[in-house]
């Protein structure tokens, strides 16, 4: 993912680049995952993707805070 260029992306191809990267979320040790961050940080094309990745995380967020207060209501 490191030879990315986002420039000549049409809207498809950035929309399977973002699911790609929300799907490695949970191999976050995973080589892939970290060479998307760095694409992230670095690649002005991806400016676009970024509402739906602040959108990603708070959901994530949410989901983890409501499976930690399930959790420890039963313990």
């Amino acid at each position: 993912m490191s030879c990315l260029n986002t420039k000549s992306f049409s809207f498809v191809n950035v929309q399977l680049y973002f699911e790609k990267v929300t799907e490695l979320t949970a191999r976050s040790e995973s080589a892939i995952f970290k060479q998307a961050l760095v694409s992230l940080a670095t690649d002005s094309g991806l400016h676009p993707l970024v509402p739906y990745f602040i959108q990603f995380i708070a959901d994530e967020v949410v989901s983890r805070i409501l499976i930690l207060s399930i959790s420890s209501h039963y313990l």
